[in-house]
């Protein structure tokens, strides 16, 4: 094959941070920080906050099986299984550093590192970085609890100066309304919602590129991105 092509940054600065792992998955383009086990999806103008594994450490790569991501947690020797629509993060594996094999509620994984599926999503192959050991997970099911129902909601103007208005469709419990920065930090916080639409003061905030999400006990939603202007 003779080589061909042209290379260019389709992403570039913050918040990369040691981008290791590069996975599509539901049709959406995913990619996870190794330094601060941040994962982010990756649009055309911008990557959008999607989760942190929990714990202090090193991300090592992501695998796709179906509709969630596996992660693994390479200084906490740990595996996550992520729903990137839930935006959630559950420890699928591991605890402790070790050498067990058997139930995934006993196994342990010494820095557990690379991890792919294969072709039928029923095992999961992980290397682990510091032992030189293959291990591999059979007869595999994603060990997370029912993802929840999302919500639809639009945000507008977008760009915003003073105030961003959120309209959601009709739901039948308080919720709250998060905004965060590029790099997935809350800024604002606002809780036990029950009006379809609210106003959100964002004159504060410096001039930037945000995201919003809607919350309830039952539904979540995607995070939305705006725009604060001076």
């Amino acid at each position: 094959m003779t080589p061909n092509g042209t290379v260019s940054n389709f992403h570039s600065g913050s918040p990369l941070n040691g981008p290791v792992g590069l996975e599509y998955c539901q049709d959406e383009l995913y990619m996870a920080n190794f330094s601060n086990r941040e994962i982010y999806r990756v649009e055309s103008d911008t990557l959008v906050f999607i989760t942190q594994l929990p714990g202090t450490g090193s991300l090592g790569f992501l695998a796709v099986v179906g509709d969630y991501l596996m992660a693994t947690a390479f200084n906490n020797h740990k595996i996550y299984t992520v729903d990137p629509i839930a935006q959630t993060a559950d420890l699928y594996s591991g605890a402790s550093a070790g050498h067990v094999n058997g139930s995934i509620t006993d196994a342990l994984f010494t820095t557990p590192n690379g991890i792919v599926a294969n072709a039928t999503n029923d095992t999961l192959y992980v290397s682990e970085y510091n032992t030189r050991r293959l291990r591999m997970i059979t007869d595999f099911t994603a060990n997370v609890t029912e993802p929840q129902m999302t919500i639809s909601y639009s945000l507008f103007p977008n760009p915003v100066m003073e105030s961003i208005h959120v309209q959601t469709e009709i739901i039948d419990s308080p919720y709250s309304v998060f905004i965060m920065n590029i790099e997935g930090k809350l800024l604002i916080q606002m809780n036990d919602i029950t009006k379809s639409s609210v106003e959100v003061d964002v004159s504060k905030l410096k001039s930037g590129t945000y995201f919003l999400m809607i919350e309830t006990e039952n539904y979540k939603s995607k995070a939305e991105q705006f725009i604060k202007s001076e």
